[in-house]
Order: structure tokens, then C-alpha cells, then sequence
């Protein structure tokens, strides 16, 4: 029996000892467990916040996908309008060509007519423009017989000038030398008179006779005086216009080799519109066959307009320039008249000369005329010489 209880407690030992271990075990299994368990509840509460962000980035994207399919909606709706706008806009340009190929056509029809009206017109502006030059010309040519013909002038009327000076300077001479014999004779007056007296009885109405003589001619020669005084600064004044009619005509010369110049610049630009005309035609653009038109008409009448002006102003020049030429053979009559008067007036001073031993003029107007004559006659050329 004991050793039946014996084995009885062994084989109960060792049931023991096997429960052990597999208490042992599922103690491990256990501890595993737990750990698996923690390992899952951390995963699990790592997967509820990940699902907690991803409902939320869901209920984002769907709240921002609905505001873009809203906005999706506004922008095919204005594409929409916008497009039955531009399906509106297409058949009105559709209209608009349709009429501008009409117009295009009647444009061409009225272009092809301005351009036989407009070749009309530059044959005629070009043949007017070869006869304003070939006046143009003949107005060079008589310009420069007018300068000629001026120059001519010009020498003629000095040459009067110092003629007319000298005359006056010499008549002053012998105005002074006659002045210069009078007081001489008055000086040796008393002594002739007292030795006269004893030999001679004239009368005094004959010594009252031949003073009134000496008186006249010396009123005579003083008026000669002044009007020889008055041809000169007339002939100093005309000398002047002549030469602002000389200046007159180099500007109008000037003006003529401007226009010349102007009209060669306008062979030129016609040359060049001819030649945009025929490009015109090759491209069929109104618009600048119009512009280079009008272009050359308004340089055709700036150019008609200062020909006629300088036509006008030639007229004027010649009108001037024949009223000198009177003028001047007036002068030339004049001074053969007063040449004849000198001569005259020379006699009567001779005359005078040979009476003054018989009569008592009076020596202190004669002194105080010589005085005035050349005080007037100074100034008087002061006032007309030219500054």
C-alpha cells in the first residue's frame, strides 16, 4: 500500500509538476496576450484619432468641393453667356463683312475713277507746273536786267550827286570871291569916292540905282543857292531809294532762287507720287492715294501763290524803277536849265562886278548872306546824307 500511495503521491508529483508548467505557460501566454492587448489598444486608439483627422479632411473636402462644384456652376453659366454673346457678336461681324466687301467693292469702283480723274489732274499740274518755271525763268532773266538797269541807275544818280556838290561847291567859291572882291572895293570905296567926287557929278539916284541892281542879284544868286542846295538832298534821297530798290530787288532775287528750289523739290515729290500712286494701284488703299493728294495740291497752290505774289512785287519794281528813270530825265532837263541859269548868273556877278565901282552897296548884308548860305548849306546836307 505504500508503495501504491507512494507511486500514487510520484505520479501525483509529477501531475503537479506538469501543471505547473503548463500553468507556467498559459501564465506567459497571458502575459503575451496582455502585451498583444495593449499593442492592439494602442493601435486602436492611433486608428480613431487617424479616423477622427480623416472624417474631418473628408467633411473639409467635400464642404471645398462643394463650394468648386458651385463655382464650377457660376463659371459654365457665364461660359454659357459668354458664348451665346460671342455667337451673337459672330454674326453681327459676320453682317459688318458682309458689308464691307460691298463697300470694299463700290471703293475700288470710286478708286479706279479718282485715279483717271487724278492722272488727268497730275498731267495738267505738271504741265502747269513746266510753264510757272518757264515764267520763273523769264522772271530771273528780267531780274536780272532790273539789276542791271538798277546799277546803271545808281551809278548815274551818284554821278548827279557829286556833279551837284561840285556846282554848289563852286558857286560857293565864287560867291566867296565875290564877296571877298566886294569888301576890297568897299574898303578902297571912300578914297575912289573922294577922288570921283572931284572929278565926276553923278547923280546920287544913279548910285541908288545900281545898289538896288547889286541887291537883286545878290537875292538871285542867294534863291540859286538854296534851290542847288535842295536838288542835292533831292538827289541824296533819290540815291537812297535806289539803293533800298537794290536791296529790294536782291530779296526778290533771293525769292526767286527759293521758288526755283521749291519748284525742283516739286518735280521731285511729284516724281515720288507718281511713283506711291502705282503702289497705291498695286494695293488698292484709298486712304493714302487721298492723303499724298491732297498733299501735292496744297504744295501746287503754296507755290501758285508765291509765283503771283512775286509777279506782283516784279510789277511794282519795274513801276518804281520807270517812275526813277522820269524822274531822273527830269533832273538831267533841270540841270541843263540850271546851267543855263549859272551861266546867266555868272554874267550878271561880271556885270555886277564892273557896276559895284560906281555904287555903295552895303558890305554887311553881303557878309552876313556869304555866312548864312554856307551855315544852311551844312546843315542841310547833315539833315540829307544818309546815317
Amino acid at each position: 500500500k505504500l508503495r501504491v500511495l507512494q507511486r500514487k503521491l510520484e505520479e501525483h508529483e509529477e501531475s503537479l509538476v506538469g501543471r505547473a508548467q503548463v500553468v507556467d505557460l498559459l501564465q506567459q501566454e497571458l502575459t503575451a496576450a496582455e502585451q498583444r492587448n495593449q499593442i492592439l489598444s494602442q493601435q486602436l486608439q492611433q486608428m480613431e484619432a487617424e479616423h477622427n483627422t480623416l472624417r474631418n479632411t473628408v467633411e473639409t473636402e467635400r464642404e471645398e468641393s462643394k463650394i468648386l462644384l458651385e463655382k464650377m456652376e457660376l463659371e459654365v453659366a457665364e461660359r454659357k453667356l459668354s458664348f451665346h454673346n460671342l455667337q451673337e457678336e459672330m454674326h453681327h461681324l459676320l453682317e459688318q463683312f458682309e458689308q464691307a466687301g460691298q463697300a470694299q467693292a463700290e471703293l475700288e469702283s470710286r478708286y479706279s475713277a479718282l485715279e483717271q480723274k487724278h492722272k488727268a489732274e497730275m498731267e495738267e499740274k505738271t504741265s502747269h507746273i513746266l510753264s510757272l518755271q518757264k515764267t520763273g525763268q523769264e522772271l530771273q532773266s528780267a531780274c536780272d536786267a532790273l539789276k542791271d538797269q538798277n546799277s546803271k541807275l545808281l551809278q548815274d544818280k551818284n554821278e548827279q550827286a557829286v556833279q551837284s556838290a561840285q556846282t554848289i561847291q563852286q558857286l560857293e567859291d565864287q560867291l566867296q570871291q565875290k564877296s571877298k572882291e566886294i569888301s576890297q572895293f568897299l574898303n578902297r570905296l571912300p578914297l575912289q569916292q573922294h577922288e570921283t567926287a572931284s572929278q565926276t557929278s553923278f547923280p546920287d539916284v544913279y548910285n541908288e540905282g545900281t545898289q538896288a541892281v547889286t541887291e537883286e542879284n545878290i537875292a538871285s544868286l542867294q534863291k540859286r543857292v538854296v534851290e542847288l542846295e535842295n536838288e542835292k538832298g533831292a538827289l541824296l534821297l533819290s540815291s537812297i531809294e535806289l539803293e533800298e530798290l537794290k536791296a529790294e530787288n536782291e530779296k526778290l532775287s533771293s525769292q526767286i532762287t527759293l521758288l526755283e528750289a521749291q519748284n525742283r523739290t516739286g518735280e521731285a515729290d511729284r516724281e515720288v507720287s507718281e511713283i506711291s500712286i502705282v503702289d497705291i494701284a498695286n494695293k488698292r488703299s484709298s486712304s493714302a492715294e487721298e492723303s499724298g493728294q491732297d498733299v501735292l495740291e496744297n504744295t501746287f497752290s503754296q507755290k501758285h501763290k508765291e509765283l503771283s505774289v512775286l509777279l506782283l512785287e516784279m510789277k511794282e519794281a519795274q513801276e518804281e524803277i520807270a517812275f526813277l528813270k522820269l524822274q531822273l530825265q527830269g533832273k538831267r532837263a533841270e540841270e541843263a536849265d540850271h546851267e543855263v541859269l549859272d551861266q546867266k548868273e555868272m554874267k550878271q556877278m561880271e556885270g555886277l562886278n564892273m557896276t559895284s565901282r560906281f555904287g555903295s552897296p552895303r558890305p554887311r548884308q553881303r557878309s552876313s548872306f556869304s555866312r548864312r548860305s554856307v551855315i544852311l548849306y551844312r546843315g542841310k546836307t547833315k539833315n540829307f546824307c544818309p546815317s
